[in-house]
């Protein structure tokens, strides 16, 4: 029974609730945050695909006392743009999106 939950308070501490980060009007970045250390950014795969995949790999990079951050890449999850064609989903602007997440 201690183990249960011993498991379940790593389980909720080792995670920050779903975050958004405003870069411009048109997007909100969606993130979550597992651990403390120093971070990790994990780049889901895609095209359109969300990082809720990736939570348990999250959580064992978490385990070895690392920061592990998980986040919807733009148009994809909770990081909804209002249109979605080939002037708002770049390379370049994917990139700008994860130094935006860096910086802040």
């Amino acid at each position: 029974m201690k183990y249960i939950i011993l498991g379940l308070f790593l389980t909720f501490t080792s995670c920050d609730a779903q975050k958004t980060l405003r870069e411009n009007q048109e997007l909100e970045t969606s993130f979550r945050v597992f651990g403390k250390g120093n971070p990790i950014l994990i780049i889901n795969g895609g095209p359109g695909m969300n990082s809720e995949g990736f939570v348990e790999i999250a959580k064992e990079i978490a385990a070895l006392n690392y920061q592990a951050i998980i986040y919807d890449q733009r148009g994809t999850g909770n990081s909804k743009l209002e249109v979605i064609d080939s002037s708002t989903i770049t390379m370049d602007l994917m990139v700008q999106d994860m130094e935006h997440l860096r910086k802040n």
